[in-house]
């Protein structure tokens, strides 16, 4: 599947089919685009931990690893989180519009 005007293909095997398309999407002169398009949610990356597991914070500290350095790791993290939930919401009510 290209879509109209960018160059990204995307290739469905018969299994990952959810539906037959309509005869009269087959043909260029009759086809509806909206009728196969459709919105990603999400997409694969690599993976991170979901929770901060808090009884690592004294292990980590025993070892050496100052709360500054913690601290700004977390802000950070935080901070990145943040963008990427900013521009999930302004991607999304960018398409709507």
């Amino acid at each position: 599947m290209v879509s109209p005007g960018k160059e990204i293909w995307i290739e469905v095997s018969d299994s990952q089919r959810k539906f037959r398309p309509h005869d009269e999407d087959l043909k260029d002169d009759t086809f509806d685009p909206q009728r196969l398009t459709f919105e990603v949610n999400t997409w694969p990356r690599k993976p991170t931990p979901s929770v901060l597991y808090r009884d690592y914070l004294p292990i980590l500290e025993d070892r050496g690893v100052s709360k500054t350095v913690l601290e700004i790791f977390f802000v950070n993290l935080l901070k990145q989180e943040k963008q990427k939930l900013e521009l999930a919401i302004s991607e999304r009510s960018q398409s709507y519009k």
